[in-house]
């Protein structure tokens, strides 16, 4: 293979974040990459698109001044082009408010995933796709005269806030007039309790800034930059509490509860400050990444690596209880106290860790790079998911000089055999306390993985020791690399996940441009699983996008109202596509009647 092919390869892997577009399966061949076809889909849910992100640049060519829009969306001169990408943080506001008259869907976006990740390793060279574009340097925003971003920014746009009113089904635009807020990058987070709504993410100096809004009355009540925070990534109200998970610049995670009121919704703290008047209760070795409440009992999380302490050299030398030397993995917090809530006093309690990447893969530097994803309580069962980064896994490798690493590779051949050996496909996996001790089950998974042989340059298959109770990772689909979203009814689990197929291709040239149409075979667009019975397999209930083959990922999902219909959320960078950027879906449960229609809880 010509090193210009790897290396093709290696940067469509790198899509969108430092864990993004990955490769799949046990051992991944080229026949998986051109050969794989979805199984077909068994949609049960209606489905509903309530809102989708509008063309906001027309764009006419890379380094060339932007044509004016219009008003209707179209263009004059170029074609339109939507940046906002992503509903990157979801919730719902007013629940258990029976005199709730507010938007009750809010959610905040991130624009240009595809550029602005890449664009922060490698040396930004612009990109023109059949279905994208990043301009790096040569953007409009980097060649200003006046205040000019970077090379590596110069494809983001301000993320924008919205709220849904499922009564009307009107979408309105929230986004504040706030210099903390025009400097984040994306609303990677989004939480709510009454009537109290926060979009928060990561800024252009990595602190996390906090922005406030009085659902009821569509208020925006101000924000907060906190200074000791680094990463946020998801929320959970539980008992009536809001809690939020945040990576720590201490190097560690937090679990923050929040404090404040309405009024003051960062309970009197000043901006900027440590942690914007929120209340540490709970600290994790690294970034909570997913919540589920345990039965209503305690907090359960799944963790990423998020740092960079976690070297390579320093976890392929130390072979011991690796378990705990990772940090990444699912834990189970202490057991609320008698009011049903966490409080400062838990913050020095145990975090008890039931399951960690490396007591699956049978490679330590792999491991050192995999994640816990999306989890849910359901019948009785925490079940989550896996998250793999197959460039971390490939650089850690490459950079490592010790013998447990591959080290750097001598020609093109290594590149790709390297590659294609970290490369990793979702797991599904549950767990339970049972006296005390947790039980854990491989749902989707491998029997065997490729582990580096130390001193050489081969891989071996070993045995993870585990038996998946149903199919292989991805739910055999190669290209599902993360479990992103998760949800539960008390009729269903629905998983949603990332699939690169259609990036991946189109970095290949494997997608004609128009008017030549897609190739339906290649099972295009993000997927969604189901279980409707705890001890029987997933069923596909969507695998192509959603009607959009450009949709994939689902990047959020919650249950209206806490019952059974969804408000679903895509992952979608496809910026020059017609269908291109965000959409919000309701998901219609089997026999129910519109979730517009139902009764407020």
């Amino acid at each position: 293979m010509k090193t210009s092919m790897t290396r093709l390869v290696l940067a469509c892997l790198l899509l969108p974040g430092a864990a993004a577009l990955q490769t799949a399966q046990a051992q991944l061949t080229w026949g998986d990459i051109l050969g794989y076809q979805p199984p077909a889909e068994q949609p049960t849910y209606g489905r509903d698109r309530l809102a989708k992100a509008r063309p906001d640049e027309c764009f006419n060519g890379i380094g060339i001044d932007y044509p004016p829009l219009n008003p209707d969306g179209s263009c004059s001169l170029g074609v339109p082009k939507a940046n906002q990408a992503y509903v990157w943080g979801l919730t719902q506001a007013g629940l258990d408010d029976a005199s709730f008259t507010g938007d009750e869907i809010w959610f905040g976006t991130i624009a240009n995933p595809l550029c602005t990740a890449p664009g922060g390793i490698f040396l930004p060279l612009p990109v023109l796709t059949v279905s994208w574009v990043c301009e790096y340097g040569q953007s409009m925003q980097s060649r200003r005269p006046v205040a000019p971003l970077p090379p590596a920014l110069g494809d983001w746009r301000l993320p924008r806030s919205y709220s849904y009113n499922m009564r009307t089904r009107t979408l309105t635009d929230r986004t504040p007039n706030d210099p903390n807020y025009k400097a984040i990058s994306g609303l990677r987070s989004a939480g709510s309790v009454g009537n109290m709504v926060f979009l928060a993410g990561p800024n252009f100096q990595s602190d996390i800034v906090f922005a406030a809004w009085d659902a009821s009355s569509g208020s925006y009540r101000g924000s907060c930059r906190a200074t000791a925070l680094k990463n946020i990534r998801h929320w959970i109200t539980v008992n009536g509490v809001l809690y939020a998970g945040a990576g720590r610049r201490v190097g560690d995670g937090a679990v923050l509860r929040w404090r404040g009121s309405i009024d003051q919704p960062f309970n009197g703290a000043a901006s900027p400050s440590d942690y914007c008047g929120f209340e540490v209760v709970g600290v994790l070795p690294d970034l909570p990444a997913y919540f589920a409440s345990y039965d209503g009992k305690r907090l359960a999380v799944s963790v990423w690596s998020d740092s960079q302490r976690e070297t390579p050299d320093a976890k392929a030398a130390a072979p011991g209880d690796a378990a705990n030397l990772y940090s990444a993995g699912v834990y189970l917090g202490p057991a609320f106290g008698a009011d049903g809530q966490y409080t400062a006093a838990d913050a020095t309690a145990k975090w008890l860790k039931i399951w960690a990447p490396v007591q699956y893969d049978t490679d330590p530097v792999v491991a050192a790079v995999a994640a816990g994803g999306a989890i849910a309580f359901w019948k009785g069962w925490l079940w989550f998911g896996s998250i793999h980064n197959t460039v971390g896994a490939y650089q850690a490798h490459s950079q490592c000089s010790l013998p447990a690493c591959y080290g750097l590779p001598a020609n093109s051949t290594e590149e790709l055999d390297l590659l294609f050996k970290v490369s990793r496909a979702a797991s599904l996996w549950r767990a339970r306390l049972v006296d005390g001790r947790p039980e854990v089950q491989l749902l989707y998974g491998e029997t065997e993985l490729p582990a580096f042989v130390p001193g050489t340059k081969t891989f071996e298959m070993k045995p993870t020791g585990w038996t998946p109770r149903y199919g292989a990772s991805g739910l055999g689909n190669p290209f599902l690399t993360y479990a992103w979203a998760a949800t539960a009814s008390a009729d269903d689990l629905l998983f949603g996940f990332y699939d690169y197929r259609y990036v991946f291709d189109v970095r290949l040239g494997l997608v004609p441009g128009p008017p030549t149409p897609i190739d339906p075979r290649r099972g295009y667009g993000a997927d969604l699983w189901r279980f409707t019975d705890a001890e029987a397999p997933a069923q596909p209930e969507a695998t192509l996008g959603l009607g959009n083959f450009t949709n994939y990922g689902v990047r959020n999902m919650i249950r209206f109202n806490g019952g059974s219909d969804v408000i679903l959320g895509t992952a979608n960078a496809m910026n020059l596509e017609p269908a291109g950027g965000w959409e919000l879906f309701l998901l219609q449960a089997p026999g129910k009647k519109a979730a517009a229609a139902a009764p407020r809880r």
